[in-house]
Protein backbone atom coordinates (compact mmCIF):
# COMPACT_ATOMS: atom_id res chain seq x y z
CA UNK A 1 0.00 0.00 0.00
CA UNK A 2 1.21 3.33 -0.88
CA UNK A 3 2.42 5.66 2.42
CA UNK A 4 0.30 9.14 1.12
CA UNK A 5 0.59 11.26 4.18
CA UNK A 6 1.79 14.25 3.99
CA UNK A 7 4.30 16.08 5.58
CA UNK A 8 3.91 18.67 8.18
CA UNK A 9 6.78 21.51 8.07
CA UNK A 10 7.59 21.30 11.84
CA UNK A 11 7.36 17.62 12.00
CA UNK A 12 11.19 16.71 13.97
CA UNK A 13 10.70 12.73 13.45
CA UNK A 14 9.89 10.58 10.65
CA UNK A 15 7.18 7.46 11.22
CA UNK A 16 8.69 4.67 12.94
CA UNK A 17 9.05 1.39 11.41
CA UNK A 18 6.13 -0.23 12.75
CA UNK A 19 4.39 2.90 11.33
CA UNK A 20 5.82 2.35 7.85
CA UNK A 21 4.79 -1.62 7.91
CA UNK A 22 4.06 -2.55 4.43
CA UNK A 23 4.07 0.69 2.81
CA UNK A 24 5.68 1.41 -0.62
CA UNK A 25 7.52 4.80 0.15
CA UNK A 26 8.17 7.06 -3.51
CA UNK A 27 12.05 8.71 -2.85
CA UNK A 28 12.08 11.43 -5.69
CA UNK A 29 12.89 15.14 -6.34
CA UNK A 30 10.04 17.12 -4.92
CA UNK A 31 8.32 20.01 -7.15
CA UNK A 32 8.91 23.52 -5.73
CA UNK A 33 5.26 24.89 -4.95
CA UNK A 34 4.75 27.60 -7.91
CA UNK A 35 5.07 31.40 -6.56
CA UNK A 36 2.41 32.96 -7.31
CA UNK A 37 2.94 36.40 -9.15
CA UNK A 38 2.65 39.65 -7.46
CA UNK A 39 0.08 41.48 -8.88
CA UNK A 40 1.30 45.13 -7.97
CA UNK A 41 4.46 44.12 -10.42
CA UNK A 42 5.28 46.32 -13.65
CA UNK A 43 5.31 45.60 -16.68
CA UNK A 44 9.33 46.32 -16.60
CA UNK A 45 9.77 43.88 -14.07
CA UNK A 46 8.19 41.27 -16.03
CA UNK A 47 10.24 41.60 -19.60
CA UNK A 48 13.23 42.13 -17.27
CA UNK A 49 11.69 38.64 -16.23
CA UNK A 50 10.95 37.16 -19.53
CA UNK A 51 14.19 38.05 -21.01
CA UNK A 52 16.43 36.21 -17.95
CA UNK A 53 14.41 33.42 -18.61
CA UNK A 54 15.49 33.62 -22.44
CA UNK A 55 19.00 34.12 -21.89
CA UNK A 56 19.23 30.93 -19.41
CA UNK A 57 17.04 28.52 -21.46
CA UNK A 58 20.21 26.79 -23.04
CA UNK A 59 21.28 25.77 -19.14
CA UNK A 60 17.65 25.17 -18.62
CA UNK A 61 16.48 22.97 -21.48
CA UNK A 62 18.67 19.86 -20.05
CA UNK A 63 17.11 20.09 -16.29
CA UNK A 64 15.01 17.42 -15.53
CA UNK A 65 11.66 18.55 -14.65
CA UNK A 66 9.65 16.38 -12.33
CA UNK A 67 6.19 15.23 -13.58
CA UNK A 68 3.36 16.70 -11.06
CA UNK A 69 2.18 13.52 -10.61
CA UNK A 70 5.19 11.72 -9.14
CA UNK A 71 5.46 14.32 -7.08
CA UNK A 72 2.71 14.64 -5.48
CA UNK A 73 3.62 10.81 -4.23
CA UNK A 74 6.68 12.21 -2.58
CA UNK A 75 6.54 13.22 1.15
CA UNK A 76 8.80 11.82 3.89
CA UNK A 77 11.53 10.94 1.01
CA UNK A 78 12.04 13.83 -0.27
CA UNK A 79 15.46 14.19 -2.45
CA UNK A 80 17.83 17.01 -2.00
CA UNK A 81 20.94 18.14 -3.07
CA UNK A 82 23.19 18.20 -0.27
CA UNK A 83 25.44 21.37 0.37
CA UNK A 84 27.26 20.83 3.65
CA UNK A 85 26.61 19.24 7.19
CA UNK A 86 26.12 22.54 8.24
CA UNK A 87 23.38 23.75 6.31
CA UNK A 88 22.10 20.34 6.71
CA UNK A 89 21.95 20.82 10.71
CA UNK A 90 20.45 24.32 10.48
CA UNK A 91 17.77 24.12 7.51
CA UNK A 92 17.53 20.13 6.63
CA UNK A 93 14.28 18.57 7.71
CA UNK A 94 13.55 15.17 8.67
CA UNK A 95 12.16 14.14 5.62
CA UNK A 96 14.79 15.34 3.14
CA UNK A 97 17.48 12.92 2.16
CA UNK A 98 20.66 12.77 -0.27
CA UNK A 99 22.27 10.59 -2.30
CA UNK A 100 26.33 9.89 -2.49
CA UNK A 101 28.33 8.58 -5.15
CA UNK A 102 30.77 6.11 -2.94
CA UNK A 103 33.67 8.26 -3.25
CA UNK A 104 32.10 11.48 -2.06
CA UNK A 105 30.94 9.62 1.14
CA UNK A 106 34.04 8.59 1.69
CA UNK A 107 35.68 11.65 1.49
CA UNK A 108 33.18 12.69 4.39
CA UNK A 109 33.73 10.00 6.28
CA UNK A 110 37.51 10.85 6.09
CA UNK A 111 37.20 14.56 6.89
CA UNK A 112 34.29 14.20 8.70
CA UNK A 113 33.14 11.59 10.27
CA UNK A 114 31.51 12.47 13.41
CA UNK A 115 29.58 15.04 11.12
CA UNK A 116 28.51 12.19 8.87
CA UNK A 117 27.25 10.19 11.99
CA UNK A 118 25.32 13.38 13.17
CA UNK A 119 23.85 14.07 10.01
CA UNK A 120 22.21 10.51 9.92
CA UNK A 121 20.46 10.98 13.36
CA UNK A 122 18.10 13.61 11.77
CA UNK A 123 17.99 12.75 7.82
CA UNK A 124 18.44 9.98 5.62
CA UNK A 125 21.17 9.22 3.62
CA UNK A 126 21.76 6.53 0.72
CA UNK A 127 25.00 5.43 -1.19
CA UNK A 128 25.27 3.85 -4.21
CA UNK A 129 28.10 2.94 -6.10
CA UNK A 130 30.64 5.40 -8.66
CA UNK A 131 29.79 5.20 -12.58
CA UNK A 132 32.89 4.39 -12.88
CA UNK A 133 32.14 0.85 -11.90
CA UNK A 134 30.97 -0.31 -15.28
CA UNK A 135 31.22 -4.13 -14.56
CA UNK A 136 28.81 -3.71 -11.66
CA UNK A 137 31.38 -4.68 -9.19
CA UNK A 138 30.58 -3.10 -5.69
CA UNK A 139 32.21 -0.88 -2.60
CA UNK A 140 32.78 -2.28 0.74
CA UNK A 141 29.82 -1.85 2.77
CA UNK A 142 30.96 -1.56 6.11
CA UNK A 143 32.38 1.95 6.16
CA UNK A 144 29.20 2.95 5.31
CA UNK A 145 27.32 1.65 7.86
CA UNK A 146 29.52 2.43 10.81
CA UNK A 147 28.57 5.72 10.21
CA UNK A 148 24.85 5.22 10.41
CA UNK A 149 24.21 5.71 6.87
CA UNK A 150 20.51 4.33 6.25
CA UNK A 151 20.26 2.93 2.48
CA UNK A 152 23.60 1.83 1.08
CA UNK A 153 22.99 0.57 -2.40
CA UNK A 154 24.86 -2.13 -4.07
CA UNK A 155 24.91 -3.76 -7.53
CA UNK A 156 22.72 -6.35 -6.57
CA UNK A 157 23.52 -8.69 -9.69
CA UNK A 158 27.54 -9.27 -8.98
CA UNK A 159 28.43 -12.00 -6.75
CA UNK A 160 31.01 -11.24 -4.73
CA UNK A 161 32.21 -10.13 -1.01
CA UNK A 162 29.68 -7.06 -0.37
CA UNK A 163 26.85 -8.90 -1.59
CA UNK A 164 27.76 -11.62 1.01
CA UNK A 165 28.19 -9.07 3.60
CA UNK A 166 25.45 -7.12 2.58
CA UNK A 167 23.03 -10.82 3.03
CA UNK A 168 25.17 -11.16 6.68
CA UNK A 169 24.15 -7.99 7.95
CA UNK A 170 20.55 -8.48 7.46
CA UNK A 171 20.53 -12.29 8.75
CA UNK A 172 20.01 -10.62 12.12
CA UNK A 173 16.12 -9.91 10.92
CA UNK A 174 15.12 -13.48 8.77
CA UNK A 175 16.78 -11.51 5.95
CA UNK A 176 14.16 -8.92 5.53
CA UNK A 177 12.23 -5.73 6.59
CA UNK A 178 14.35 -3.30 8.54
CA UNK A 179 17.48 -3.53 11.00
CA UNK A 180 17.27 -1.95 13.84
CA UNK A 181 21.14 1.06 14.20
CA UNK A 182 23.13 0.72 17.11
CA UNK A 183 21.95 3.15 19.84
CA UNK A 184 25.27 5.16 19.62
CA UNK A 185 23.85 6.14 16.15
CA UNK A 186 20.83 7.03 16.67
CA UNK A 187 21.05 9.34 19.36
CA UNK A 188 22.68 13.19 19.45
CA UNK A 189 25.65 11.92 16.91
CA UNK A 190 27.89 12.53 19.96
CA UNK A 191 29.92 9.16 18.67
CA UNK A 192 33.19 9.49 16.97
CA UNK A 193 33.95 6.79 15.03
CA UNK A 194 37.84 7.88 14.75
CA UNK A 195 37.97 8.12 18.58
CA UNK A 196 37.31 4.53 18.99
CA UNK A 197 40.68 4.08 16.78
CA UNK A 198 42.65 6.57 17.95
CA UNK A 199 41.46 5.17 21.69
CA UNK A 200 42.70 1.65 20.48
CA UNK A 201 46.27 2.17 18.88
CA UNK A 202 47.49 4.88 22.26
CA UNK A 203 45.85 2.10 24.61
CA UNK A 204 48.21 -0.47 22.61
CA UNK A 205 51.66 1.30 22.85
CA UNK A 206 50.62 3.09 26.49
CA UNK A 207 48.88 0.29 28.42
CA UNK A 208 45.36 0.33 29.77
CA UNK A 209 46.51 3.50 31.84
CA UNK A 210 43.19 5.67 32.74
CA UNK A 211 42.85 8.79 31.66
CA UNK A 212 42.46 12.09 33.97
CA UNK A 213 38.75 13.39 34.11
CA UNK A 214 39.87 16.73 33.68
CA UNK A 215 41.65 16.47 29.94
CA UNK A 216 40.87 15.79 26.60
CA UNK A 217 42.07 13.78 24.26
CA UNK A 218 44.69 15.58 21.26
CA UNK A 219 46.78 13.01 19.36
CA UNK A 220 47.65 12.40 15.80
CA UNK A 221 47.62 8.47 15.05
CA UNK A 222 49.07 6.39 12.60
CA UNK A 223 46.31 4.05 11.14
CA UNK A 224 46.52 1.14 8.80
CA UNK A 225 43.83 1.53 6.71
CA UNK A 226 42.84 -0.41 2.86
CA UNK A 227 42.88 2.00 -0.25
CA UNK A 228 40.13 0.74 -2.09
CA UNK A 229 40.76 2.14 -5.70
CA UNK A 230 44.78 1.12 -5.46
CA UNK A 231 43.78 -2.14 -3.21
CA UNK A 232 47.02 -1.05 -1.83
CA UNK A 233 47.88 -0.97 2.01
CA UNK A 234 49.22 2.22 3.19
CA UNK A 235 49.23 4.70 6.37
CA UNK A 236 47.11 7.34 7.02
CA UNK A 237 47.01 10.09 9.67
CA UNK A 238 44.17 10.67 11.13
CA UNK A 239 43.08 14.20 12.24
CA UNK A 240 43.81 15.99 15.73
CA UNK A 241 41.05 15.13 17.48
CA UNK A 242 39.18 16.61 20.42
CA UNK A 243 37.15 13.65 22.82
CA UNK A 244 35.19 14.03 25.89
CA UNK A 245 36.23 11.84 28.77
CA UNK A 246 32.83 10.22 28.94
CA UNK A 247 32.85 8.95 25.70
CA UNK A 248 36.46 7.86 26.09
CA UNK A 249 35.57 5.60 29.81
CA UNK A 250 32.49 4.55 27.62
CA UNK A 251 34.88 3.17 24.85
CA UNK A 252 37.35 1.24 27.19
CA UNK A 253 35.76 -1.53 27.77
CA UNK A 254 36.25 -4.78 25.39
CA UNK A 255 33.81 -7.47 24.74
CA UNK A 256 35.92 -10.65 24.49
CA UNK A 257 34.62 -13.22 21.95
CA UNK A 258 36.30 -16.35 22.29
CA UNK A 259 35.59 -19.62 19.78
CA UNK A 260 36.48 -22.94 19.58
CA UNK A 261 37.12 -24.60 15.98
CA UNK A 262 36.38 -27.96 16.42
CA UNK A 263 35.99 -29.92 13.55
CA UNK A 264 34.69 -29.88 9.94
CA UNK A 265 31.69 -32.38 8.62
CA UNK A 266 31.53 -33.05 4.48
CA UNK A 267 34.01 -30.18 4.14
CA UNK A 268 33.70 -30.33 0.24
CA UNK A 269 36.50 -29.87 -2.78
CA UNK A 270 36.79 -26.58 -4.78
CA UNK A 271 33.65 -25.77 -6.55
CA UNK A 272 32.09 -29.02 -4.91
CA UNK A 273 33.97 -31.24 -8.04
CA UNK A 274 33.71 -34.54 -7.73
CA UNK A 275 37.08 -35.39 -8.99
CA UNK A 276 40.58 -34.38 -7.88
CA UNK A 277 43.09 -34.55 -4.86
CA UNK A 278 41.53 -34.87 -1.07
CA UNK A 279 41.35 -31.27 0.27
CA UNK A 280 43.79 -30.36 3.54
CA UNK A 281 41.10 -27.91 4.85
CA UNK A 282 42.20 -25.01 7.33
CA UNK A 283 39.71 -22.46 8.76
CA UNK A 284 40.18 -18.41 9.05
CA UNK A 285 37.94 -16.16 11.05
CA UNK A 286 37.76 -12.67 10.42
CA UNK A 287 35.89 -9.39 12.26
CA UNK A 288 34.67 -7.06 9.95
CA UNK A 289 33.21 -3.84 11.02
CA UNK A 290 34.90 -0.98 12.54
CA UNK A 291 38.54 -0.78 11.95
CA UNK A 292 39.66 -0.91 15.46
CA UNK A 293 37.66 -4.38 15.51
CA UNK A 294 39.75 -5.48 12.09
CA UNK A 295 41.35 -8.88 12.91
CA UNK A 296 41.99 -11.97 11.25
CA UNK A 297 43.10 -15.58 12.53
CA UNK A 298 43.31 -18.99 11.38
CA UNK A 299 43.65 -22.59 12.23
CA UNK A 300 46.39 -25.17 11.49
CA UNK A 301 45.96 -27.26 8.27
CA UNK A 302 44.80 -30.72 8.48
CA UNK A 303 46.34 -32.26 5.60
CA UNK A 304 44.34 -35.39 3.53
CA UNK A 305 40.80 -34.95 5.10
CA UNK A 306 37.64 -33.00 3.87
CA UNK A 307 35.38 -35.94 5.89
CA UNK A 308 35.91 -34.90 9.60
CA UNK A 309 38.74 -32.78 9.87
CA UNK A 310 39.08 -32.00 13.26
CA UNK A 311 41.34 -28.46 15.25
CA UNK A 312 40.48 -28.48 18.49
CA UNK A 313 41.96 -25.02 18.05
CA UNK A 314 40.70 -21.75 20.35
CA UNK A 315 40.90 -17.98 18.83
CA UNK A 316 39.69 -15.36 21.06
CA UNK A 317 38.84 -11.33 20.10
CA UNK A 318 38.62 -7.94 21.59
CA UNK A 319 35.65 -6.28 20.27
CA UNK A 320 35.57 -2.16 20.76
CA UNK A 321 32.39 -1.59 19.35
CA UNK A 322 31.00 -5.15 19.20
CA UNK A 323 27.58 -3.72 17.76
CA UNK A 324 28.87 -3.15 14.48
CA UNK A 325 31.09 -6.09 14.08
CA UNK A 326 30.05 -9.23 12.01
CA UNK A 327 32.18 -12.77 12.30
CA UNK A 328 33.19 -13.52 9.17
CA UNK A 329 34.32 -17.62 8.95
CA UNK A 330 35.93 -18.80 6.03
CA UNK A 331 37.31 -22.84 4.98
CA UNK A 332 39.75 -23.00 2.65
CA UNK A 333 42.23 -25.72 0.62
CA UNK A 334 45.73 -24.94 1.56
CA UNK A 335 47.60 -25.40 -2.26
CA UNK A 336 51.78 -25.29 -2.04
CA UNK A 337 51.15 -24.67 -6.04
CA UNK A 338 48.66 -21.59 -6.18
CA UNK A 339 45.82 -20.01 -4.22
CA UNK A 340 43.86 -21.02 -1.57
CA UNK A 341 40.69 -22.12 -2.56
CA UNK A 342 37.65 -21.31 -0.72
CA UNK A 343 35.77 -24.60 0.12
CA UNK A 344 32.73 -22.58 2.08
CA UNK A 345 32.23 -19.26 4.14
CA UNK A 346 29.34 -18.07 6.64
CA UNK A 347 29.13 -14.82 8.24
CA UNK A 348 26.20 -13.38 10.47
CA UNK A 349 25.96 -10.29 13.20
CA UNK A 350 28.10 -10.52 16.40
CA UNK A 351 24.55 -9.25 18.31
CA UNK A 352 23.20 -12.68 16.20
CA UNK A 353 25.57 -15.61 18.30
CA UNK A 354 24.56 -17.29 20.80
CA UNK A 355 27.24 -18.96 23.09
CA UNK A 356 27.34 -22.75 23.41
CA UNK A 357 28.27 -25.07 21.09
CA UNK A 358 26.89 -24.57 17.48
CA UNK A 359 26.89 -25.77 13.93
CA UNK A 360 27.82 -22.80 11.37
CA UNK A 361 26.30 -24.02 7.79
CA UNK A 362 28.69 -23.48 4.75
CA UNK A 363 27.79 -21.30 1.61
CA UNK A 364 29.32 -20.73 -1.56
CA UNK A 365 29.97 -17.63 -3.94
CA UNK A 366 27.08 -17.44 -5.04
CA UNK A 367 25.65 -17.65 -1.11
CA UNK A 368 23.69 -20.94 -1.76
CA UNK A 369 24.48 -23.76 1.12
CA UNK A 370 26.64 -26.25 0.38
CA UNK A 371 25.18 -29.14 2.21
CA UNK A 372 25.92 -31.08 4.34
CA UNK A 373 29.37 -29.15 4.72
CA UNK A 374 29.25 -27.40 8.68
CA UNK A 375 31.55 -26.25 11.14
CA UNK A 376 31.45 -27.47 14.85
CA UNK A 377 32.29 -24.74 16.79
CA UNK A 378 31.88 -23.54 20.74
CA UNK A 379 31.15 -19.77 21.43
CA UNK A 380 31.68 -18.26 25.00
CA UNK A 381 31.46 -14.29 25.21
CA UNK A 382 32.94 -12.02 27.76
Amino acid sequence: MLYTESVKEDMEFLPSPEALKRKIIVKAKKKAPAEKANESESEEEEEAEKIAVELKADIQQNKKVVAEGLSSLVNICQAVHFHGFEEAKVSGKCYQMSSFCETKAEDLIEKSARDFVAYNTRQLSRIYPSGTRTGSSNYKPTPFWNVGCQIVALNYQSSQRPIFLNESKFRQNGGCGYVLKPKFLCGTGDYDPDAVMAHRLEASEQGAGRMSSQKSVSRSVAIRMWHRARNILFVKRLRRLDVPQKMMLEQEASTQLKLIIISGQHIPKANQDLQGEVVDPYVVVKIVGHPADAQKKKTDIVRNNGFNPRWNQEMSFSLKVPELAMVHFIVRDCSTTGKDAMLGMYALPFTSIQEGYRHVYLLDYLRNLVSPATLFVHVSIE
